[in-house]
């Protein structure tokens, strides 16, 4: 918000756009399907395989997203000042969830579900920067080339004190 009220309309579109299509070749890359996105968040999931295939290809574009390099645009920088890179928070659960298209007007493709309200808990309570991962993914992909380093119990609305972890790339 502090970025983007400095910005134009056509920037900030720009700026999220130019965002968005990265994550979409993400996605892409790894056959993870884009559900939408909602101001700046981007909602995705993989639904077709077995857990540890669906949770690997969500991994594989958390760390992606993680990995990407994005830049605030200013006009009036000056030319001498540091850019001010993007730091972006991602959260992931694994579970079941439903996805759909509900109502007769403005149709739009949405997935709900505990698992989705989970996930967004895990972004909206993690840190810029890092993956926050609920339990679940920690378990199905235990074997996977991946660390985990737990964050310890964490407030979740409506769930109350959660463990939590940090993914981050395996050695």
């Amino acid at each position: 918000t502090r970025h983007s009220s400095n910005l134009s309309a056509t920037q900030v579109t720009e700026f999220l756009a130019s965002i968005f299509t990265a994550f979409d070749k993400l996605c892409e890359q790894h056959s993870v399907t884009k559900v939408k996105t909602i101001g700046d968040s981007y909602m995705c999931f993989k639904g077709d395989g077995e857990a540890e295939e669906n949770a690997d290809a969500i991994a594989k574009v958390a760390l992606g997203i993680t990995d990407a390099s994005f830049t605030w645009p200013s006009p009036d920088r000056a030319e001498n000042s540091i850019p001010d890179s993007v730091q972006l928070r991602v959260g992931i659960a694994i579970g079941p969830a439903t996805a759909g298209v509900i109502g007769t007007d403005r149709l739009q493709y949405d997935v709900w579900g505990d698992t989705v309200n989970v996930a967004s808990r895990m972004e909206s309570t993690g840190e810029p920067g890092r993956i926050q991962v609920h339990e679940t993914i920690v378990e199905v992909l235990a074997k996977a080339p991946y660390t985990f380093i737990s964050r310890g119990d964490v407030e979740v609305k409506g769930k109350g004190a959660v463990p939590t972890w940090w993914l981050e790339v395996g050695d």
